[in-house]
């Protein structure tokens, strides 16, 4: 439901041009490929311990890019 009313919102601010539509799609597309992706993984691998491995992993990965912008936008 959040995504239906991000998606209600958001979208139009890409629709004025065919190259803002462009990339409105690809980026879409690759979140989407990517959130299936990690939420098929488990089904796969079929064990708890190996799958909390890579999540904690790919979290901290995240974190610490995220830092890493986050401290060149600051400065």
């Amino acid at each position: 439901m959040c995504m239906l009313q991000i998606r209600r919102h958001v979208r139009p601010l890409f629709l004025s041009s065919p190259l803002l539509k462009f990339i409105y799609d690809s980026i879409t597309f690759v979140a989407t490929r990517i959130a299936i992706a990690y939420l098929g993984f488990p089904f796969l691998v079929l064990e708890l311990h190996p799958v909390l491995e890579i999540y904690r992993y790919v979290v901290e990965s995240a974190v610490v890019v995220l830092l890493h912008i986050n401290s060149v936008h600051i400065f």
